[in-house]
Formats: structure tokens, sequence, C-alpha cells
């Protein structure tokens, strides 16, 4: 019975985030503004990084922990390609150590990731530059991992 629950609990929240972003996706084209267009888009990848937190909760064996190496590559691999148009070769290096982290953390964390990522991607290279995304996530004997 508690796995069901767990399963209809998880149906439901990625229907609902895909939900939310089929309504940003519909609104965003009420605008001709790129400026908000552009936010439109961003905020969809904003419900997409929590949308992959919960695939990875789901798919994890405890359903309480998130394997935040595989989401951080993930996260990542989707934010490259989203934003790839238009852009020189900009590659990514993770040095991340095998963290699970509870959905209270992995939640806003990978918010954060989201907007490292895609700030760099908009701002920190030309249309035809080359570079490389470097991300390292340890943890610490002081903090560590939940």
């Amino acid at each position: 019975m508690e796995e069901i629950r767990k399963k209809e609990i998880h149906h439901r929240i990625k229907n609902n985030l895909q939900v939310i972003s089929t309504l940003l996706y519909l609104e965003s084209g009420n605008f001709t503004d790129e400026n908000v267009i552009t936010a439109f888009r961003e905020s969809q990848y904003r419900v997409k990084s929590m949308t992959l937190v919960h695939e990875k909760l789901y798919q994890s064996e405890d359903m309480v922990s998130v394997d935040f190496a595989d989401y951080i590559q993930n996260l990542a691999d989707y934010l490259l390609q989203s934003y790839s148009m238009g852009h020189g070769e900009v590659s990514l290096k993770l040095d991340v150590e095998k963290i699970f982290l509870g959905m209270d953390t992995a939640v806003p964390l990978g918010i954060i990731i989201n907007e490292l990522i895609s700030n760099s991607l908009k701002h920190a290279f030309t249309k035809e530059e080359e570079g490389q995304i470097y991300i390292k996530l340890q943890s610490s004997e002081e903090y560590p991992a939940r």
C-alpha cells in the first residue's frame, strides 16, 4: 500500500510540474518581446530542474534521497542542449562526488545549479566562443551530505 501511495504522489507531482511547464509555454506565445519570451523559457527550465529531482527520487531505491551526481549530469546535459543554439562549443566538466541528498536539499540546490549553468551559458561566452563550465561538488567533514 505504501508503494502504491508513493507512486501516486510521484505521478501527481510529475503531472503538476508538466502542467506548469505547458502553461508557461502557452503563455509565452502571447508575447512578441524576446525578453519576455526568454523569461518564460527560463522559468520552464527551472520547472524541468525540479521535475528531474522528482524523477531521480522516484528511481532511487529508498525513494527518500537522490543520487545528486547523476542528477547534476542530467540537468547539465539538458541545459547544454537547451541553450546550445547560437553558441560556440561549450563543454562541461564535472567533478562531483557521489552524494545522496534528500528533497529538502536537492530541490533548492538543483535550482541554484540550474541558475549557475544557465547564467554561464548566457553571459560567460560570446556566441562563437568556446569554453568550459566546471562544476565541483563534494561533501566536507564539517557539512556531511544528508
